[in-house]
């Protein structure tokens, strides 16, 4: 019957038509019960399965709730330090290019000072100084009176202040470079437990899901063992006919005989209608047209 199904007869020849009927009707039976014992064994198998699958998720939850805890336990610093932490990083790198740029600024300052040194420009090497001492400015009114070499005392010990400052925004420098360091190691192992724990948190969801999904099945198997049908039907079952197709045998036999005896009739008329012999006295005499005397 199309492309998805079919229809199958099933007959037996016995003898006796109830013996024949019962056969048939006991293989379609046995039949259904096959397939109807088959889903079942497979229905089984499925809730075997499911059952097993169910109790592996369920010991995965409770693991994954466990390892949720002890991550949010093990929180190497709470949410208040670490935004503490990371507004402290900002500050700390602004000081830096605070402190890297003053560097530069003085390093410039006094690369400035010994290239007009050693062009002999004491004046304005030493007016080249940032914000001079009392000292210096002194040297420079007496520079500027006519003794020029008077700066000489005032230039070094404000070559060696700005060199010791250069110093000590370099210490400065390397000491906001180490906290920088040390904040970004901080925030580094924040992100990477944050992300640890975003991984449980996403196991977990995704093994409720599934939990949820095969309880849902099992429970749908559970409860289809109870309405199993197979995937046949009986059309129509074998009986015995109340009234036997073929005719009664006292008949068949008076039918017999008529027809036995017209074909016989036949036979001998046929065979008379063939017959060339001479039988009688006239049929003689006109044969050969000789009277007969006896």
């Amino acid at each position: 019957v199309g492309n998805a199904s079919a229809v199958f007869a099933i007959s037996f020849r016995s003898e006796s038509p109830r013996k024949a009927a019962r056969l048939a009707n006991a293989l379609a039976e046995e039949y259904l019960n096959s397939q109807t014992s088959a889903k079942l064994t497979a229905l089984e198998r499925s809730q075997g399965w499911l059952s097993e699958r169910t109790i592996e998720l369920q010991e995965r939850l409770v693991g994954l709730g466990v390892d949720l805890e002890r991550q949010v336990l093990d929180a190497p610093f709470t949410v208040e330090e670490t935004e503490t932490m990371k507004a402290q990083r900002t500050s700390a790198e602004r000081q830096l290019n605070d402190a890297r740029n003053a560097v530069e600024e003085l390093t410039n300052v006094r690369r400035e000072i010994f290239i007009l040194v050693s062009q002999r420009n004491f004046l304005e090497a030493a007016r080249a100084v940032p914000n001079p001492s009392f000292q210096m400015r002194q040297a420079m009114i007496e520079a500027d009176n006519g003794d020029p070499n008077i700066l000489e005392g005032a230039r070094t010990q404000e070559l060696n202040e700005i060199t010791a400052q250069i110093d000590a925004r370099e210490r400065v420098v390397d000491g906001l470079r180490a906290e920088i360091d040390g904040y970004r190691d901080a925030l580094v192992e924040v992100a990477e437990h944050d992300a640890q724990s975003k991984r449980i948190e996403s196991d977990i969801r995704v093994s409720e899901a599934i939990y949820q999904d095969f309880v849902s099945q099992l429970s749908r198997r559970t409860q289809q063992d109870r309405f199993l049908n197979p995937d046949a039907r009986i059309i129509a079952y074998a009986r015995p006919s109340l009234y036997p197709s073929e005719p009664k045998r006292a008949l068949s036999a008076v039918v017999a005989a008529v027809i036995a005896v017209f074909l016989l009739s036949l036979m001998v008329l046929v065979r008379e209608l063939n017959q060339s012999g001479l039988r009688t006295v006239s049929d003689y005499e006109e044969a050969t047209g000789l009277p007969v005397l006896g």
